[in-house]
């Protein structure tokens, strides 16, 4: 990876086939073929060579390509909308109802060292369905998360996957041995593996009749408290909640209703997580404790066999401490 600056487009990021074609001697030459004849003798700014021209259509045609990526639900089908910010080795980094732009900080934090790929799970900010009415199942999202590697031209990659994103992870695995190098499991909610899995169920259930009775905001709270988070409001701040857009209601619908019973009831393929090629690390925020994730993600661990890796902050730590964040998931990829 090389970056060159360029006074119209600024910083343009070159892979290593893209440097290849650059130091090629016919494209080489072109710094010599002038737009302006003679006049940079006199003004040494006006350089414009067919090369300069050549770099500034590659950056265009870069984020032309980035744009068709994250908006042309055409051009990936109907499976995700991907990001990938370019930098090292593939990391996708997935969630699960989290879109792209929740894990912009993070990514943006890995960048410099990996290509970080982010996706909008089906049904969620610019990822658009056929059928609104189908689940989102963590072996339906694995499959789109095979599909964009084959986008990608990845035969495998690291992926880091939090909370739903998290069961995604397990189920790519499962369902697609040798895609994945290392998954680090951030938390998966895997209510099935608690002692208490029925009345799970049944708190799950409430939730989902709370939305359909109450509305989406009072069905986050009740998911919320149920999950562990205190939702005791400051008395420095006001309770008045913002009305939900039109979006925040459908988003909402598309979690209750088609993804957060296929997530929580999911049980993973121990034997497969075990004997496949892929290395799996289970992470937990440190700030967790008080938290149904905390105790699923030990669980799961626990019937792996393995120690979790310890994360900054809780279920969320990524969005506190994006920096700190990025630089714990080095250290366990590493």
């Amino acid at each position: 990876m090389k970056r060159i600056f360029d006074p119209i487009h600024h910083f343009i990021e070159l892979d290593d086939a893209e440097v290849e074609l650059l130091d090629a001697a016919p494209v080489q030459r072109l710094r010599r073929l002038r737009q302006l004849g003679l006049a940079y003798l006199a003004f040494p700014a006006a350089e414009h060579s067919r090369f300069g021209h050549a770099l500034g259509a590659l950056a265009v045609g870069d984020r032309v390509l980035e744009s068709l990526r994250r908006h042309d639900s055409d051009y990936f089908s109907d499976a995700a909308d991907f990001a990938a910010q370019r930098g090292g080795p593939p990391l996708l980094v997935i969630g699960s109802p989290m879109a792209s732009a929740d894990f912009a900080p993070l990514a943006d934090a890995l960048a410099g060292d990996r290509t970080v790929v982010t996706y909008d799970p089906r049904g969620h900010a610019n990822s658009t369905i056929d059928d609104p009415a189908q689940d989102s199942t963590p072996e339906q999202r694995a499959d789109d998360i095979a599909a964009i590697l084959d986008d990608l031209g990845a035969d495998s990659a690291d992926v880091f996957g939090s909370s739903g994103g998290a069961v995604t992870g397990l189920a790519l695995i499962a369902r697609h041995p040798g895609r994945v190098r290392t998954l680090v499991a951030h938390e998966p909610p895997l209510l099935e593996l608690l002692p208490d899995a029925p009345q799970q169920r049944a708190h799950i259930e409430d939730i989902v009749a709370t939305f359909h009775a109450a509305g989406p905001q009072a069905a986050w709270y009740r998911f919320m408290v149920n999950a562990g988070f205190d939702m005791t409001m400051p008395a420095t701040v006001a309770a008045e909640p913002r009305e939900p857009t039109e979006q925040d209601v459908r988003e909402a619908a598309r979690f209750f209703d088609h993804e957060l019973r296929p997530t929580t009831r999911y049980l993973p393929d121990i034997d497969a997580l075990k004997a496949g090629p892929s290395r799996v690390v289970i992470g937990i925020g440190v700030y967790s404790g008080r938290l149904l994730t905390d105790q699923t993600s030990r669980a799961l661990a626990a019937l792996l066999g393995s120690t979790p890796a310890e994360f900054p902050g809780d279920h969320g730590g990524f969005l506190g401490a994006p920096e700190e964040f990025a630089e714990a998931l080095r250290k366990v990829l590493t």
